[in-house]
């Protein structure tokens, strides 16, 4: 498997997937309509406690467990999905702290990626980190196919909160995780051909935690996965899980 994941970080494109490309059971996430009131204050609060978590994430290409556990929930009502996603990191980091940076390149992230219709046009991608500092943007279609990033591309009057449980960027003590939480409105997602005020399919959709060391944006990071991709390329949409509303 190492000689493999070495492999992909090398080769690019087309050939990367032909050579890399792992198959994996496809995962899946029931998000059941909220009973009650959703908070947006990065806590773990008693309206999620009904919903189950995900598996945890794993790496990327391999799909082996990873070091430290990564999970979301899902839930939904008349107005807004929502997202709260768990990270445990006994050293919580976070260099930016400014909007539409690609964070992805300087800083431990976390990413959510929606496409509402599963057609591969016109997806999503957040980028949130520690500190607050994001990055949206849209794509017309994957990047191996010529798609081309719309940035910054916000989706109106999109919510969330992180919540610390520990000190950012202090080395010196033991920290224990951080926490986001995300509402989307249904109405923002106008520009992803989503038109609906209620969840009417499934979604697809993938979320991934990026470890970068910004002393060496040069070497790619580690990725960890809800969907595991069996190559170095998260922009495959069809290969994302399923999000499933009920």
């Amino acid at each position: 498997m190492k000689n493999i994941k070495l492999l992909c970080f090398v080769l690019v494109g087309a050939i990367a997937n032909e050579v890399c490309a792992q198959q994996y059971h496809q995962m899946s996430y029931t998000a059941h309509q909220a009973t009650s009131e959703i908070k947006i204050d990065g806590e773990i609060d008693t309206a999620w406690y009904s919903d189950q978590w995900s598996d945890s994430w794993k790496d990327i290409i391999t799909g082996e467990e990873v070091q430290y556990r990564t999970r979301f929930k899902s839930t939904w009502d008349k107005d807004h999905l929502y997202f709260l996603v768990e990270a445990i990191d006994p050293d919580i980091r976070a260099s930016i702290d400014t909007h539409h940076a690609p964070l992805f390149k300087y800083d431990y992230t976390i990413e959510l990626f929606l496409d509402p219709h599963g057609d591969q046009r016109n997806y999503y991608e957040l980028q949130i980190n520690a500190k607050g500092a994001r990055w949206e943007l849209t794509l017309d279609k994957p990047y191996a196919k010529g798609g081309k990033a719309s940035s910054p591309s916000e989706l109106e009057n999109m919510n969330y909160a992180i919540g610390i449980n520990g000190t950012i960027n202090e080395a010196s003590d033991i920290d224990q995780s951080w926490v986001l939480e995300i509402a989307i409105p249904w109405s923002s997602m106008d520009k992803l051909d989503v038109s609906n005020a209620l969840p009417h399919t499934d979604m697809r959709i993938n979320l991934s935690r990026v470890f970068q060391d910004d002393d060496d944006i040069d070497t790619p990071g580690q990725y960890w996965l809800w969907q595991p991709m069996g190559v170095f390329n998260i922009h495959k949409p069809q290969d994302w899980g399923v999000l499933q509303f009920r």
